[in-house]
C-alpha cells in the first residue's frame, strides 16, 4: 500500500524551484537562450515550458484539492499474492511509482464530501508474474449528529497482476465516530464488500465485515496509542473457500526531533488474525486453518515543504496446514513523495 497523505506560486517557490532543479539536471542547455517570443521559448526550452504550463495548472487548482506523486524501490524475500493463496521462495526487487489525489468539501451547510484516487504500481527487476497495479477511489459522506460524526463510505479497487486482470472489489460500509474524551477518539462501523477474482475460479466472494478502533492521545498527535479490532466472514461462490477471520492490531505513533531539529514520525505496529473456513479442503482433508501475524515499522521526515522521505519495514509470520500459506517473509520499501498541491 502508498505512503499516506495529511488531510499562486511565483518563480520562486519551493514546489517550482523543485521542478525547474530537476529540469535543469535533465537538459543543462535549458537556459542557455532566451527566447524573444512564446513560440521560440517553447522550441527553444521544452522542459522549461512545459514545467510553467504544470506550474499554471496546479496554481488553479482549488485549495481542498490534494495531489502528491512518489516513487521508490521496495525488497521482498518471499513474493506472495493472498487473494490467490499463491507464495514463491524467490525474492525480487521493484521500483514502485504512486500517486494520491484527494478533494475535500462541504454540500449544503453540515455534510462534509471527502473522495478520492489512489494509484500504485510496482515492476519487479526479475520476477515479471508478480508486478502489480492498483487502482482505488473512495467517497466518503459524513456529518454531526446530536455531537457524533456519522458517516457512510462507498469504494472501490481494481487490481492488475502480471499485466492481467487480478480482481475487482466494491465495498459500502457505514460508521460512527466520537471524540469521546479529549484524550480518546472512537469509531466503529458495518461495511459489505463484494470481490469479483478474474482468473480464480470459484473465489469470487460477498464479504461482511464489523470494525472497531480507537485512539488514545497521551501528548495529542505528537505521541498515541492506536487499537484496532475486526471480525470478518467470508462466502465464496466455492464454500470450501468460506471463512470467518477475528483480527487485532496495536500500534504506537511518536512525533520525535532529531539532530538538526528535524522531525521524524515513529509508526509502529503489531497485528494478529486467526482464519478459520468452514469446509473441509479436499486437498488438505482438514479444514484450513491460518494464523497471521505482522509487525511494522514506519518512519518518514519531510525534507522542505514539499518533499518528504519515507522507510517501512516489515516481517510477517503466517502459519497455516495450507504449505502455499505457511511461510515467514520480510519487506522493506524505501520512498520519496513530492506534494504537488
Amino acid at each position: 500500500m502508498p505512503l499516506s497523505t495529511s488531510p499562486g506560486a511565483t518563480v520562486q517557490s519551493p514546489r517550482l524551484a523543485l521542478l525547474t532543479g530537476l529540469a535543469l539536471v535533465a537538459s543543462p542547455t535549458v537556459s542557455a537562450q532566451v527566447s524573444e517570443t512564446e513560440d521560440k521559448a517553447d522550441e527553444a526550452r521544452p522542459w522549461e515550458s512545459l514545467l510553467a504550463r504544470g506550474q499554471s495548472i496546479l496554481d488553479r487548482a482549488p485549495d481542498n484539492l490534494e495531489l502528491s506523486v512518489g516513487g521508490g524501490l521496495r525488497f521482498e524475500d518471499n513474493l506472495v499474492v493472498d487473494s490467490l493463496d499463491v507464495s514463491s521462495p524467490e525474492s525480487d526487487f521493484a521500483a514502485v511509482g504512486t500517486l494520491d489525489l484527494t478533494y475535500e468539501d462541504t454540500v449544503g451547510s453540515s455534510t462534509d464530501l471527502r473522495t478520492g484516487y489512489v494509484f500504485e504500481q510496482r515492476r519487479y527487476f526479475e520476477e515479471r508474474d508478480f508486478d502489480l497495479q492498483l487502482h482505488y477511489g473512495f467517497v466518503d459522506l459524513s456529518r454531526e449528529l446530536s455531537g457524533i460524526t456519522a458517516g457512510i463510505l462507498v469504494d472501490a479497487t481494481y487490481a492488475r497482476l502480471g499485466g492481467e486482470s487480478l480482481l475487482t472489489k466494491q465495498k459500502v460500509s457505514g460508521y460512527v465516530a466520537d471524540l469521546v474524551t479529549p484524550e480518546l477518539y472512537a469509531r466503529g462501523g458495518l461495511a459489505l464488500e463484494t470481490t469479483d477474482l478474474k482468473s480464480a475460479e470459484g473465489r469470487d466472494n460477498n464479504g461482511r465485515r464489523l470494525d472497531a478502533s480507537a485512539f488514545y492521545f497521551l501528548d495529542g498527535i505528537r505521541q498515541y496509542l492506536t487499537f484496532k479490532t475486526r471480525f470478518e466472514q467470508s462466502r465464496a461462490d466455492d464454500s470450501v473457500f468460506d471463512y470467518s477471520a477475528r483480527r487485532i492490531s496495536i500500534g504506537y505513533v511518536e512525533r520525535v526531533t532529531l539532530g538538526n531539529d528535524r522531525p521524524v514520525r515513529v509508526r509502529a505496529d503489531w497485528r494478529y488474525e486467526e482464519r478459520r473456513y468452514d469446509e473441509t479442503d479436499p486437498s488438505l482433508n482438514a479444514r484450513r486453518r491460518d494464523d497471521r501475524m505482522r509487525w511494522r515499522l514506519r518512519l518518514d521526515t519531510p525534507v522542505n515543504d514539499s518533499v518528504s522521505l519515507g522507510m517501512k519495514l516489515e516481517h510477517r509470520d503466517y502459519e497455516s496446514n495450507n504449505a502455499a500459506l505457511d511461510f515467514n517473509d520480510n519487506r522493506v520499501e524505501l520512498m520519496v513523495e513530492v506534494t504537488l498541491l
